[in-house]
């Protein structure tokens, strides 16, 4: 059986946009293919916080904002012919964010 899987890391710059779209209009309408949109987290700087409660809010608006590009590049995958089944967001949580709770199993240290 061969597999046809793309996996695309995107950051949330244009780049990652052109990515996406280039992407679907390369293979975007070829059938059987699965495509896993990938964000590993990057945190806001702690340093220019001026204090815990304010970095949170930072990284849950960064949250925010960046489930949202997931969202966006997925939409321009469908806009390219990719079925929406096909398409996966993975969203790699930071092991030093606030938001996470120490149930998760997956994290990036990075």
């Amino acid at each position: 059986m061969k597999f046809k899987k793309m996996l695309i890391a995107v950051d949330g710059s244009e780049n990652s946009i052109r990515a996406v779209s280039y992407v679907g209009e390369m293979v975007g309408c070829s059938p059987g293919w699965n495509f896993n949109l990938l964000y590993i987290e990057k945190l806001p700087s702690r340093d220019v916080s001026p204090d815990d409660t304010a970095w949170k809010e930072e990284c849950v608006a960064h949250a925010a904002e960046m489930k949202n590009f997931l969202e966006d590049a997925r939409a321009i995958l469908e806009a390219k012919g990719a079925p929406p089944e096909a398409i996966t967001e993975t969203y790699i949580t930071s092991c030093q964010s606030p938001l996470v709770d120490g149930t998760s199993t997956r994290c990036s240290p990075g």
